[in-house]
């Protein structure tokens, strides 16, 4: 079975995605995509190590929102943007 969420406690995706599809049967496997620094209001700090804060807190929300735990991640990826890429490529 497959679950689409975008958890309350994160922000709305800035692009055609979800923040995490979960699937099951028999065993669960959470997969949390586009983890931005923002805000839930849409809002980006200035500094990048209040961003990554931020996108370690959206990490921990998608967790919670699928009743899952820090223990339960076994793979991390991280790509550092600027946020004007991320316009540009809205663009297209």
């Amino acid at each position: 079975m497959k679950i689409a969420r975008n958890p309350k406690k994160c922000y709305l995706p800035v692009a055609p995605y979800v923040h995490q599809i979960e699937i099951s049967n028999p065993m669960r496997w959470l997969t949390i995509s586009g983890q931005l620094g923002m805000c839930v209001d849409g809002n980006v700090p200035e500094s990048a190590l209040e961003q990554m804060g931020l996108a370690f807190q959206n990490i921990e929300n998608n967790l919670v929102a699928a009743n899952m735990e820090i223990k339960d991640i076994t793979k991390l990826v991280f790509y550092l943007v600027l946020i004007c890429q991320i316009k540009r490529d809205n663009m297209f």
